[in-house]
């Protein structure tokens, strides 16, 4: 089933992940902001359409009212949930407890106060303290009014392939970092060809790698840092690098650098700070800024005792498997001294900023698919699915995707896609 996932962003954020995944868990599909952009400011008559449209509504409701679209009186939060009672939908809904609230709250409360009121007089609500007792109170509530959804596939699933020795690394470092109790930033360099899926590596290294390091924890926070536009000095490319990790932070540009150390110390969850640079502009105006970068957290100060803030810097290379004889020589040049680069940053590894160049990632291979069939199995077996039938089928579509002679790789981003109908067609 589509439930309805409605709340407040930039102060529920993290909550929001651990219903999504309470949802998940219970195999169905939640809908809601995320499909616009990560932002207050969504599209109210896409928010309305879904609202009505989704099987169930999932109301988390802490002490802010939300953004108030132009020319309406109430919330966006709250006009989807009109939207869907009006609709006829089923609704769930869980407010935070007031005792103990750290988050945001509105100066003036008398609005919100007024519409928890109304839930608590129409609905059986539960109250939540974190996002880990939100996800609790989440699942049995879910399970109890929409039941269990048919046994589908993690989205993440079909990128499990070929990423063995790279999460061995980020895994064995982690764990020597929380031996040696150090409590500073750690600076991973995720290197490899523009289509090997750098951003789900950094998926499954938020959803399956660092849960178990950090069992109990809530779920990592993940803030995506873009890098600047090539034009103006060096200094004014460092400030709005500086100022994204404000916003993605704070939801101010302009917030003091205590504010964001503070916000970033606050967090009970593993912090992962993501920027992701393409091959393809380098030159020696992005190696100063790439240097400054990692300077910038070198000078970060300590953290709380057992927090984990990995600083992921992605470094695509060009891919040069379309491009002309002259393009691609050029690029492979970029690439090599791109290679250099990394290598020189790796060597500036220190107490103060620990870094790790990962093995780069590259394509995949039939014996790797195998191997991750096995997985596949596993998680058939654990999940209600005959484990015997779906890895013959899916080793079957593995075959013909590779072809006979099975020898060459092919890219994450092509491969993923046909693994993933794969998975769906071995159910049908």
């Amino acid at each position: 089933m589509k439930l309805y996932v409605s709340s407040t962003f930039r102060d529920l954020e993290a909550h929001r992940l651990a219903a999504r995944d309470a949802i998940e868990c219970l195999r169905h599909q939640p809908i809601g902001m995320e499909k616009y952009v990560a932002t207050n400011r969504r599209p109210l008559d896409l928010c309305e359409q879904d609202a009505r449209e989704s099987d169930g509504y999932i109301g988390i409701f802490a002490w802010r009212v939300g953004y108030k679209p132009d020319g309406k009186h109430q919330a966006i939060t709250e006009l989807e949930y009109r939207a869907a009672k009006g609709a006829g939908k089923r609704c769930l809904i869980f407010l935070a407890e007031e005792d103990g609230w750290l988050g945001e709250k509105d100066s003036d409360l008398s609005e919100i106060r007024a519409l928890r009121e109304h839930f608590e007089r129409e609905y059986t609500v539960s109250y939540f303290s974190s996002p880990d007792s939100l996800a609790r109170k989440v699942s049995p509530a879910v399970a109890l009014e929409f039941g269990k959804g048919p046994p589908r596939f993690p989205s993440i699933l079909p990128y499990m392939t070929n990423r063995g020795l790279q999460l061995q690394a980020t895994e064995r470092h982690l764990r020597e970092h929380q031996q040696r109790r150090q409590n500073r930033a750690s600076f991973l360099l995720v290197h490899g060809n523009e289509r090997e899926a750098h951003d789900r590596f950094v998926d499954r290294l938020r959803l399956v790698t660092l849960p178990r390091i950090a069992p109990g924890q809530a779920t990592p926070k993940r803030y995506d840092v873009k890098w600047p536009d090539k034009g103006g000095t060096l200094t004014d490319r460092f400030v709005s690098l500086r100022d994204d990790l404000a916003r993605e932070i704070t939801g101010d540009s302009t917030s003091h650098e205590d504010l964001l150390r503070d916000t970033v110390a606050g967090q009970g969850s593993p912090v992962l700070v993501e920027t992701t640079f393409y091959g393809g502009s380098f030159d020696a105006g992005e190696q100063a800024l790439i240097e400054r970068w990692s300077d910038y957290w070198r000078r970060w100060p300590d953290l709380p005792a057992g927090q984990i803030l990995l600083v992921l810097f992605n470094v695509c290379y060009e891919d040069c498997s379309s491009l002309g004889w002259l393009k691609a020589r050029r690029a492979r040049r970029r690439t090599k001294e791109l290679r250099g680069l990394i290598k020189q940053i790796a060597d500036t590894t220190s107490e103060r900023l620990p870094v790790v160049p990962l093995p780069e990632l590259g394509q995949v291979l039939s014996e790797h698919v195998n191997h991750w069939i096995r997985d596949v199995e596993e998680y058939c077996a654990e999940n209600g699915l005959d484990p015997i039938s779906v890895g013959d089928k899916v080793r079957n579509y593995a075959k013909a995707i590779f072809g006979k002679d099975n020898k060459d790789g092919i890219p994450m981003e092509k491969l993923a896609p046909k693994l993933h109908e794969a998975l769906v067609r071995s159910t049908s």
